[in-house]
């Protein structure tokens, strides 16, 4: 039930940066987050913190790279908040996600496939 709540919800993605869209993006990926987690102790709950402050630096940059004011050391930074974003989200136990199943539609026709190899025609 929880994670049909967290799918059917879209992640929050402020559209302009202040002390109240903070709070909310906060809210929002501490919500996330500790639902992922479990009931974290007070370790991972430093990590999340971190993580959340780290997808908020990553989103300001983000959003000053769209309008081309980006400069080279922010950029350096932009890269720099990527990798520790990745190390934090490692250190909390987040797995990447799966590769991409093949459809329905992709067995049918490899099942066709090996059922008929002499069929030109596929």
């Amino acid at each position: 039930m929880i994670t049909q709540e967290i799918a059917s919800h879209r992640l929050y993605q402020p559209r302009t940066f202040s002390r109240r869209t903070k709070q909310r993006f906060r809210l929002d990926r501490m919500r996330r987050l500790e639902r992922h987690v479990g009931a974290p102790n007070d370790m991972q709950r430093l990590i999340v913190e971190r993580i959340i402050e780290v997808e908020w630096s990553i989103l300001r940059l983000s959003a000053r790279a769209d309008d081309q004011q980006l400069s080279p050391h922010a950029a350096r930074e932009l890269l720099a908040f990527h990798n520790h974003l990745r190390l934090l989200t490692r250190e909390l136990g987040l797995k990447a996600a799966l590769p991409r199943q093949p459809s329905l539609a992709e067995l049918m026709a490899e099942a066709q496939a090996e059922a008929d190899p002499n069929d030109e025609t596929a």
